[in-house]
């Protein structure tokens, strides 16, 4: 049944069932008249015949149409077209039917399942998402070929056990009112993504440690109080656990001390009541961490020791005093958020995690810390306070070949930053062999060929930092097919360098003098990281042509605008972004439709909103507060 309504809304498409969670918030089109909807829901239930395909989602529908069912009740009138599956020749051949796999029917206003979907019985696919259902028929457990079903932002109370009878393998059910979970739930034995989250849950039940399959968990934004009836280390599938946004006290039982998951990627806890953590991690593929906005004020010594692979540790607003030792441990780690805690000292060995390129440590009562403003030199202040001990006196080299004596102040024994990866017992041999091409602060004007000779390996990384260089020298086309890192900040260029780096993944131009980035930037296929703050930037390009880029650094210029259409367009995989310190007048609401948004600096910008109150609430809150303000 069609409702006739002036109220815009957008095409919900296939897309939306593959995991991510579908928005409310849905730019708005105009939307046709009454009778032309008709027309093309006719025309859509007939093409579904030859394709097993039905996308009606958006239609203003009460319910699902009788002529999906494959009745005719009302083709006795002559204003409706016959669209039944028992049509005249002239609408196509009997052998043309295809029986109904995939049904859209989202973003309506759908009441209850017609008991008649067991008629569907080849169905793959059902999205009922963002209706207005509140119960779920025994007659769904009949569809024995279902794999996919997504009954997201409903008024769900409760899931029947016919429905955990299904060969499922993605099962969506966030943003309803679930109190609790039957223990069938155990039954999903192919169930790869389970979403949770938004509900009601105050526990989970046992049998979710049978779902030996799940690759994908996300219970965030209930009342979970507790994990102590499930085996988290039984699901050894797991690549990503989202428990943010609940009341948990402990991640496991009391009697557990490991939770051991080989394959998991990212696990998020944020929002919770953490007031420690002794529970070992034995996570060794684990590359984000996120146990932000707990009460954390202790975390055992262990509980980081195998998270080798770990890239971000997030551990901002707890009440920690010190950093946890594990933490020298992490040499992969590339973002370390200390904010808002107790620490009042660094360790200095915090200055050999050499990844870092985002270290925060704003709102802790740490004293000596000199104003730094950048991630470099807080690393560079932390390296040259670490003392060796006096336990051995051998004279060694350094990496400028310059005689060093062990045993005394590493300020005056250890080199800068910039060659601390170089730095060894033999740092020539060990130069050449990481192929680290190292002139920074050489007081360069001129990078020429008789400079370059000198290296006779191809460089996997060019340091040219801190010189006086106004361009990059056509001599680096020749690494274009070897160079992954290239750090040029602290110079004197004002253009983009144009050189095709086919490898490279972060580069660093920051603190330069470029004004503006040409519309033909090189294609750089596999950058990772872009460093472009402290510059003179008035305006980003329409195009990036950087596909894989995860960091954008832009603070510091004198942005005047940004596009969120040309960011989600060209770099969608984009996590962290940082434009603070501009001229920007007002922040696009689309901003926050980035789909892999982690990190949005915005501070220190001339527009009034969102008000500083909200930035100080962090990422989550930016965009909450962005998407409430997109037109529906």
């Amino acid at each position: 049944m069609l409702r006739s309504t002036k109220t815009t809304h957008t095409k919900t498409t296939e897309s939306t069932i593959s995991g991510s969670r579908p928005s409310r918030i849905r730019p708005s089109f105009s939307k046709p008249p009454a009778d032309h909807r008709l027309k093309s829901l006719q025309k859509l239930i007939q093409a579904s015949r030859s394709n097993g395909r039905l996308n009606i989602s958006n239609l203003e529908l009460e319910s699902i149409p009788d002529e999906v069912w494959g009745t005719n009740a009302a083709a006795c009138q002559s204003t409706v077209l016959d669209v039944s599956f028992d049509r005249p020749l002239d609408q196509g051949s009997w052998w043309e039917v295809c029986e109904l796999k995939r049904l859209v029917a989202a973003d309506n206003h759908i009441t209850a399942i017609d008991p008649r979907i067991a008629d569907l019985g080849a169905l793959v696919m059902l999205d009922l998402h963002n209706n207005q259902i509140s119960s779920i028929p025994d007659v769904v457990g009949s569809l024995q070929a279902l794999s996919i079903l997504n009954l997201s932002f409903n008024c769900i109370t409760c899931l029947p056990d016919s429905l955990f009878q299904l060969p499922l393998v993605e099962l969506h059910v966030q943003g309803n009112a679930l109190v609790q979970l039957s223990d069938a739930i155990g039954n999903l034995s192919r169930l790869s993504h389970l979403d949770l989250s938004d509900n009601k849950l105050s526990a989970l039940p046992p049998s979710i440690s049978k779902m030996t399959c799940l690759t994908k968990l996300n219970v965030s934004k209930n009342q979970l109080t507790s994990l102590e009836s499930v085996d988290l280390s039984a699901i050894v599938q797991l690549t990503e656990l989202n428990l943010s946004y609940n009341l948990l006290a402990n991640l496991s039982a009391f009697s557990i001390d490991t939770i051991s998951l080989p394959k998991l990627k990212i696990l998020d806890v944020k929002h919770n009541r953490l007031s420690s953590l002794t529970v070992k991690l034995t996570c060794p593929e684990l590359v984000d961490l996120c146990l932000s906005f707990n009460n954390l004020s202790s975390i055992a010594p262990g509980v980081f020791f195998d998270l080798i692979q770990l890239e971000t540790l997030d551990l901002r607003d707890n009440a920690l005093c010190v950093v946890p030792d594990d933490t020298l441990q992490l040499h992969r780690l590339k973002r370390l958020d200390l904010t808002n805690n107790n620490i009042s000292r660094l360790q200095p060995e915090l200055g050999l995690l050499h990844n870092l390129t985002m270290f925060l440590v704003y709102g802790n009562p740490i004293r000596g810390l000199p104003t730094l403003d950048s991630t470099v030199k807080l690393l560079e202040h932390l390296q040259k306070r670490i003392v060796i001990p006096a336990s051995s006196h051998q004279i060694q080299p350094n990496a400028n070949n310059a005689v060093v004596s062990r045993g005394i102040d590493q300020s005056d024994s250890l080199p800068p930053l910039h060659h601390l990866q170089q730095s060894s017992v033999a740092p020539s041999q060990q130069e050449y062999s990481s192929r680290i091409m190292n002139l920074s602060n050489q007081g360069l004007d001129v990078l020429g060929g008789d400079i370059l000779s000198n290296f006779d390996f191809a460089p996997s990384t060019i340091d040219v930092s801190q010189n006086r260089l106004k361009n990059l020298p056509n001599h680096f086309n020749e690494y274009s097919n070897s160079v992954v890192t290239l750090i040029a900040r602290q110079n004197l260029l004002t253009v983009f360098p144009n050189i095709p780096f086919g490898h490279l993944k972060i580069l660093d131009l920051s603190r330069n003098k470029i004004t503006q980035l040409s519309e033909s930037l090189p294609l750089l296929p596999r950058l990772d990281e872009l460093n472009l703050s402290f510059n003179q930037l008035v305006y980003l390009p329409s195009q990036l042509s950087f596909p894989n880029l995860t960091v954008l650094l832009v603070s510091n210029n004198r942005l005047e605008a940004i596009d969120p259409h040309m960011l989600i367009q060209c770099i969608p995989g984009i996590q962290i972004l940082d434009v603070s310190n501009n001229s920007i007048q007002t922040i696009p609401p689309e901003l926050a439709l980035l789909p892999c948004i982690k990190s949005l600096q915005l501070s220190g910008n001339m527009f009034r909103v969102p008000r500083a109150a909200i930035l100080q609430k962090g990422t989550e809150a930016i965009c909450e507060y962005l998407k409430s303000r997109i037109p529906v």
